[in-house]
């Protein structure tokens, strides 16, 4: 297909190949914009998860604080 095209449209291989390139570079862009939102969403969870642990934890040790020594 790509030769038939070349030929058709009197394009340079070059070209073909410089388009082609870039279109494979833009997939492995999205792939790592893909990989970046998900190691992202990992992230927001853990931060979620820490503020609670502390929230916790701020609680427990005001409860502790106010025992009686």
């Amino acid at each position: 297909m790509e030769i038939s095209a070349r030929k058709r449209d009197a394009l340079p291989a070059s070209q073909l190949y410089a388009w082609r390139t870039k279109a494979q570079q833009r997939g492995q862009t999205s792939e790592e914009q893909r990989l970046q939102q998900a190691e992202n969403a990992r992230l927001k969870r853990e931060v979620t998860r820490l503020e609670e642990e502390i929230a916790f934890l701020k609680k427990a040790a005001a409860y502790f604080a106010k025992m009686p020594k």
